[in-house]
Protein backbone atom coordinates (compact mmCIF):
# COMPACT_ATOMS: atom_id res chain seq x y z
CA UNK A 1 0.00 0.00 0.00
CA UNK A 2 3.36 2.61 0.64
CA UNK A 3 4.06 2.21 -2.99
CA UNK A 4 0.57 2.28 -4.12
CA UNK A 5 0.09 5.65 -2.13
CA UNK A 6 3.40 6.76 -3.80
CA UNK A 7 2.37 6.32 -7.14
CA UNK A 8 -0.90 8.12 -6.31
CA UNK A 9 1.12 11.22 -4.46
CA UNK A 10 3.67 11.47 -8.21
CA UNK A 11 0.41 11.19 -10.19
CA UNK A 12 -1.29 14.08 -8.08
CA UNK A 13 2.01 16.34 -8.60
CA UNK A 14 1.64 15.15 -12.27
CA UNK A 15 -1.79 15.88 -13.02
CA UNK A 16 -2.00 19.23 -10.29
CA UNK A 17 1.44 20.93 -10.47
CA UNK A 18 -0.17 24.37 -9.56
CA UNK A 19 -2.71 23.88 -6.67
CA UNK A 20 -4.20 27.44 -7.61
CA UNK A 21 -5.35 26.12 -10.87
CA UNK A 22 -7.82 23.10 -10.22
CA UNK A 23 -9.63 21.05 -7.71
CA UNK A 24 -7.82 17.91 -6.74
CA UNK A 25 -8.60 16.89 -3.11
CA UNK A 26 -7.82 13.30 -3.26
CA UNK A 27 -6.43 11.21 -0.51
CA UNK A 28 -6.10 7.39 -0.33
CA UNK A 29 -7.50 6.55 3.42
CA UNK A 30 -7.86 2.50 4.34
CA UNK A 31 -7.42 1.68 1.16
CA UNK A 32 -9.66 3.76 -0.48
CA UNK A 33 -9.35 6.91 -2.83
CA UNK A 34 -11.78 9.58 -1.64
CA UNK A 35 -12.28 13.14 -1.82
CA UNK A 36 -12.98 15.50 -4.68
CA UNK A 37 -11.63 16.38 -8.05
CA UNK A 38 -12.85 17.97 -11.23
CA UNK A 39 -14.69 16.07 -13.60
CA UNK A 40 -11.18 16.00 -16.25
CA UNK A 41 -9.72 13.99 -13.99
CA UNK A 42 -12.11 11.02 -13.33
CA UNK A 43 -10.90 8.75 -16.38
CA UNK A 44 -7.26 8.81 -15.05
CA UNK A 45 -7.87 8.60 -11.44
CA UNK A 46 -10.51 5.20 -12.60
CA UNK A 47 -7.71 3.51 -14.51
CA UNK A 48 -5.14 4.08 -11.78
CA UNK A 49 -7.93 2.35 -9.41
CA UNK A 50 -8.53 -0.33 -11.63
CA UNK A 51 -4.59 -1.08 -11.83
CA UNK A 52 -4.19 -1.10 -8.45
CA UNK A 53 -6.66 -2.91 -7.49
CA UNK A 54 -8.14 -0.29 -4.77
CA UNK A 55 -11.46 1.16 -4.00
CA UNK A 56 -12.63 4.58 -5.45
CA UNK A 57 -15.13 6.97 -3.57
CA UNK A 58 -14.06 9.98 -5.15
CA UNK A 59 -16.42 12.67 -6.15
CA UNK A 60 -15.97 13.95 -9.55
CA UNK A 61 -17.71 17.53 -9.61
CA UNK A 62 -18.26 19.66 -13.09
CA UNK A 63 -18.31 23.51 -12.41
CA UNK A 64 -21.70 25.15 -13.16
CA UNK A 65 -21.30 29.08 -14.67
CA UNK A 66 -21.84 32.00 -12.71
CA UNK A 67 -21.10 35.84 -12.51
CA UNK A 68 -20.14 38.36 -9.73
CA UNK A 69 -23.11 40.48 -8.77
CA UNK A 70 -20.82 42.37 -6.09
CA UNK A 71 -18.77 46.01 -7.18
CA UNK A 72 -16.24 43.98 -6.19
CA UNK A 73 -15.39 40.77 -4.30
CA UNK A 74 -11.94 38.92 -2.66
CA UNK A 75 -11.48 35.44 -3.30
CA UNK A 76 -10.56 33.62 -0.17
CA UNK A 77 -7.78 30.77 0.84
CA UNK A 78 -10.81 29.10 2.44
CA UNK A 79 -14.53 28.84 2.61
CA UNK A 80 -14.81 31.56 5.45
CA UNK A 81 -14.60 35.85 5.72
CA UNK A 82 -11.23 35.21 8.33
CA UNK A 83 -9.50 33.25 5.48
CA UNK A 84 -6.43 35.55 3.78
CA UNK A 85 -7.34 37.01 0.36
CA UNK A 86 -5.89 35.45 -2.55
CA UNK A 87 -7.60 37.54 -5.52
CA UNK A 88 -10.15 39.71 -6.31
CA UNK A 89 -12.98 39.76 -8.58
CA UNK A 90 -15.28 42.83 -10.02
CA UNK A 91 -18.79 42.87 -11.44
CA UNK A 92 -19.57 40.56 -14.22
CA UNK A 93 -16.84 38.86 -14.03
CA UNK A 94 -16.95 35.10 -15.02
CA UNK A 95 -16.96 32.27 -12.60
CA UNK A 96 -17.20 28.39 -12.57
CA UNK A 97 -18.63 26.91 -9.08
CA UNK A 98 -17.03 23.44 -7.92
CA UNK A 99 -18.74 22.37 -4.70
CA UNK A 100 -19.71 24.87 -1.42
CA UNK A 101 -19.14 24.48 2.10
CA UNK A 102 -21.60 26.98 4.44
CA UNK A 103 -21.72 30.17 2.72
CA UNK A 104 -18.84 29.91 0.66
CA UNK A 105 -18.58 28.41 -2.95
CA UNK A 106 -15.28 27.60 -4.59
CA UNK A 107 -14.66 29.19 -7.63
CA UNK A 108 -12.44 29.22 -11.03
CA UNK A 109 -11.72 32.49 -12.27
CA UNK A 110 -12.11 32.00 -15.91
CA UNK A 111 -10.48 35.12 -17.42
CA UNK A 112 -7.33 33.76 -15.70
CA UNK A 113 -8.28 30.27 -13.79
CA UNK A 114 -7.20 31.32 -10.40
CA UNK A 115 -8.83 29.50 -8.01
CA UNK A 116 -10.60 30.46 -4.59
CA UNK A 117 -13.37 30.85 -2.67
CA UNK A 118 -16.81 33.49 -2.76
CA UNK A 119 -18.90 34.37 -0.61
CA UNK A 120 -22.34 32.58 -2.22
CA UNK A 121 -24.05 35.92 -1.81
CA UNK A 122 -22.20 37.92 -4.33
CA UNK A 123 -22.69 35.49 -7.47
CA UNK A 124 -25.88 35.24 -9.59
CA UNK A 125 -26.84 32.75 -12.38
CA UNK A 126 -27.29 35.43 -14.90
CA UNK A 127 -26.78 39.62 -15.41
CA UNK A 128 -28.11 41.67 -17.76
CA UNK A 129 -26.21 41.24 -21.69
CA UNK A 130 -23.07 44.04 -21.16
CA UNK A 131 -23.16 46.62 -24.09
CA UNK A 132 -20.25 48.69 -22.84
CA UNK A 133 -16.87 48.66 -20.56
CA UNK A 134 -15.78 51.09 -18.19
CA UNK A 135 -12.46 53.03 -19.34
CA UNK A 136 -11.69 55.11 -16.26
CA UNK A 137 -10.09 53.38 -13.30
CA UNK A 138 -12.57 54.27 -11.06
CA UNK A 139 -16.20 55.24 -11.46
CA UNK A 140 -19.57 55.70 -9.55
CA UNK A 141 -23.25 54.62 -10.17
CA UNK A 142 -25.56 57.62 -9.65
CA UNK A 143 -28.89 57.47 -8.22
CA UNK A 144 -30.06 60.03 -10.76
CA UNK A 145 -28.31 61.57 -13.46
CA UNK A 146 -26.60 64.40 -11.69
CA UNK A 147 -22.47 64.43 -10.05
CA UNK A 148 -24.17 65.15 -6.25
CA UNK A 149 -26.35 62.42 -6.38
CA UNK A 150 -26.11 59.27 -3.97
CA UNK A 151 -22.99 57.12 -5.32
CA UNK A 152 -25.00 53.72 -5.33
CA UNK A 153 -22.43 51.39 -6.72
CA UNK A 154 -18.58 51.19 -7.56
CA UNK A 155 -16.93 50.79 -10.97
CA UNK A 156 -13.63 49.36 -12.04
CA UNK A 157 -11.55 49.55 -15.19
CA UNK A 158 -12.95 47.31 -17.74
CA UNK A 159 -16.08 46.07 -15.74
CA UNK A 160 -19.03 45.24 -18.63
CA UNK A 161 -22.68 47.48 -17.99
CA UNK A 162 -25.92 46.90 -19.22
CA UNK A 163 -26.69 50.20 -20.44
CA UNK A 164 -30.15 50.97 -21.23
CA UNK A 165 -30.75 54.41 -22.69
CA UNK A 166 -28.04 57.38 -23.56
CA UNK A 167 -29.36 60.95 -22.71
CA UNK A 168 -27.32 63.56 -23.02
CA UNK A 169 -23.92 63.44 -21.33
CA UNK A 170 -25.38 60.63 -18.83
CA UNK A 171 -26.76 56.77 -19.57
CA UNK A 172 -28.83 55.00 -17.40
CA UNK A 173 -27.25 51.58 -16.99
CA UNK A 174 -28.45 48.44 -15.26
CA UNK A 175 -26.58 46.13 -12.74
CA UNK A 176 -26.75 43.61 -10.58
CA UNK A 177 -29.84 42.28 -9.98
CA UNK A 178 -31.54 44.57 -12.49
CA UNK A 179 -30.69 47.60 -10.61
CA UNK A 180 -31.03 50.55 -12.16
CA UNK A 181 -28.33 53.89 -11.98
CA UNK A 182 -27.09 56.27 -14.21
CA UNK A 183 -23.16 57.02 -14.99
CA UNK A 184 -21.44 59.50 -17.27
CA UNK A 185 -21.58 58.65 -20.50
CA UNK A 186 -17.98 59.81 -20.93
CA UNK A 187 -16.45 56.91 -19.13
CA UNK A 188 -18.17 54.41 -21.60
CA UNK A 189 -15.85 52.50 -24.12
CA UNK A 190 -16.94 49.07 -26.03
CA UNK A 191 -17.30 45.98 -25.09
CA UNK A 192 -13.57 44.11 -25.98
CA UNK A 193 -11.74 47.55 -26.26
CA UNK A 194 -8.12 47.31 -25.61
CA UNK A 195 -5.20 49.64 -25.93
CA UNK A 196 -2.27 49.01 -27.66
CA UNK A 197 0.31 47.02 -26.78
CA UNK A 198 3.04 48.65 -26.74
CA UNK A 199 5.64 49.82 -24.29
CA UNK A 200 4.86 53.57 -24.21
CA UNK A 201 1.60 52.95 -23.48
CA UNK A 202 2.16 50.07 -20.62
CA UNK A 203 4.05 52.85 -19.28
CA UNK A 204 1.55 55.60 -19.25
CA UNK A 205 -1.34 53.35 -18.61
CA UNK A 206 0.65 52.04 -15.33
CA UNK A 207 1.23 55.25 -14.16
CA UNK A 208 -2.65 55.94 -13.89
CA UNK A 209 -2.45 54.06 -11.21
CA UNK A 210 0.25 56.22 -9.40
CA UNK A 211 -0.96 56.53 -5.40
CA UNK A 212 -3.91 53.59 -5.51
CA UNK A 213 -3.38 51.68 -2.19
CA UNK A 214 -1.42 48.81 -1.72
CA UNK A 215 -4.02 45.59 -1.12
CA UNK A 216 -2.89 42.23 -0.64
CA UNK A 217 -4.86 39.87 -3.75
CA UNK A 218 -6.22 43.23 -5.22
CA UNK A 219 -6.39 43.74 -8.79
CA UNK A 220 -8.20 47.78 -9.51
CA UNK A 221 -7.23 50.84 -8.53
CA UNK A 222 -9.43 50.45 -5.23
CA UNK A 223 -6.65 48.43 -4.22
CA UNK A 224 -4.24 46.00 -5.51
CA UNK A 225 -0.91 44.11 -5.15
CA UNK A 226 2.22 43.64 -7.04
CA UNK A 227 0.83 40.59 -9.41
CA UNK A 228 -2.38 41.90 -9.56
CA UNK A 229 -0.84 45.93 -10.98
CA UNK A 230 1.67 44.11 -13.50
CA UNK A 231 -1.76 41.56 -14.66
CA UNK A 232 -4.18 44.28 -15.06
CA UNK A 233 -1.72 46.55 -16.39
CA UNK A 234 -1.17 44.18 -19.35
CA UNK A 235 -4.74 42.67 -19.75
CA UNK A 236 -5.79 47.08 -20.34
CA UNK A 237 -3.46 46.11 -23.85
CA UNK A 238 -4.49 42.67 -24.83
CA UNK A 239 -1.97 40.54 -22.89
CA UNK A 240 -3.17 37.86 -20.55
CA UNK A 241 -0.87 37.18 -17.52
CA UNK A 242 -1.43 34.96 -14.54
CA UNK A 243 -2.52 36.07 -11.16
CA UNK A 244 0.88 35.41 -9.31
CA UNK A 245 4.18 36.86 -9.75
CA UNK A 246 6.14 33.14 -9.64
CA UNK A 247 3.34 32.28 -12.02
CA UNK A 248 4.06 35.25 -14.11
CA UNK A 249 7.44 34.53 -14.37
CA UNK A 250 7.35 31.69 -16.52
CA UNK A 251 6.35 33.55 -19.23
CA UNK A 252 8.02 35.87 -21.48
CA UNK A 253 11.26 36.00 -22.45
CA UNK A 254 14.41 35.57 -20.17
CA UNK A 255 17.05 38.95 -20.18
CA UNK A 256 19.34 40.14 -18.24
CA UNK A 257 19.00 43.26 -15.82
CA UNK A 258 21.84 45.17 -17.62
CA UNK A 259 19.47 45.15 -21.08
CA UNK A 260 15.97 45.96 -19.08
CA UNK A 261 13.63 48.20 -21.56
CA UNK A 262 10.25 50.15 -20.79
CA UNK A 263 7.20 47.36 -20.02
CA UNK A 264 10.01 44.40 -19.10
CA UNK A 265 8.58 42.73 -16.07
CA UNK A 266 11.24 42.24 -13.19
CA UNK A 267 11.06 39.92 -10.32
CA UNK A 268 12.30 39.67 -6.98
CA UNK A 269 11.95 37.42 -4.16
CA UNK A 270 7.80 37.60 -3.56
CA UNK A 271 7.38 40.84 -5.76
CA UNK A 272 7.05 41.78 -9.42
CA UNK A 273 7.28 45.44 -10.85
CA UNK A 274 7.43 46.86 -14.40
CA UNK A 275 10.08 48.41 -15.67
CA UNK A 276 10.00 52.15 -16.70
CA UNK A 277 14.18 52.25 -18.22
CA UNK A 278 17.11 50.18 -16.79
CA UNK A 279 17.05 51.54 -13.45
CA UNK A 280 13.75 52.55 -12.43
CA UNK A 281 10.42 50.50 -12.09
CA UNK A 282 6.75 51.54 -10.77
CA UNK A 283 4.81 48.88 -8.97
CA UNK A 284 2.42 48.40 -6.11
CA UNK A 285 4.46 47.79 -2.65
CA UNK A 286 3.62 46.86 0.35
CA UNK A 287 7.07 49.04 1.85
CA UNK A 288 5.08 52.06 0.08
CA UNK A 289 1.47 50.61 0.65
CA UNK A 290 0.67 52.21 -2.41
CA UNK A 291 1.66 52.23 -6.17
CA UNK A 292 4.75 54.04 -6.66
CA UNK A 293 8.01 54.99 -8.44
CA UNK A 294 11.11 53.74 -7.64
CA UNK A 295 14.86 53.20 -8.63
CA UNK A 296 17.91 51.17 -8.12
CA UNK A 297 19.77 53.93 -6.73
CA UNK A 298 17.20 54.26 -3.71
CA UNK A 299 18.16 52.36 0.47
CA UNK A 300 15.00 50.50 -0.88
CA UNK A 301 15.79 49.97 -4.49
CA UNK A 302 19.42 48.71 -3.66
CA UNK A 303 17.72 46.46 -0.75
CA UNK A 304 15.22 45.19 -3.69
CA UNK A 305 17.68 44.65 -5.73
CA UNK A 306 19.51 41.98 -3.61
CA UNK A 307 16.38 39.75 -4.07
CA UNK A 308 16.90 39.89 -7.77
CA UNK A 309 15.64 36.50 -9.43
CA UNK A 310 14.61 37.10 -13.33
CA UNK A 311 13.61 39.45 -15.69
CA UNK A 312 11.17 38.79 -18.54
CA UNK A 313 10.27 40.83 -22.13
CA UNK A 314 6.17 40.07 -22.82
CA UNK A 315 5.87 42.11 -25.41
Amino acid sequence: MLQVSKRFEDLKKELMPDKRQGVFNLEILAGVIEGVAEQRFEKTIYDFANENNIALKANFITPQKRYLMSARAFMKAGPSQDSDNVSELKYGDEVEIYDSAGDFARAKSTHDGYFGWLDARDIVHSLNKPTHQVKVLRAHVYSEPRVNAMQIFELSYAVKLAVKEIEGDWAKVIYAKNSEGFVRKSILGGIGDVLEPGATSIIEFAHKFLESPYTWGGVTAWGLDCSGFSQTVFAAHGISLPRDANQQSELGKEISLESVQAADLLFFDGHVVIAIDNSSFIHANANGIRVTTDNFNSVYGQWLKKRFIIAKRIL
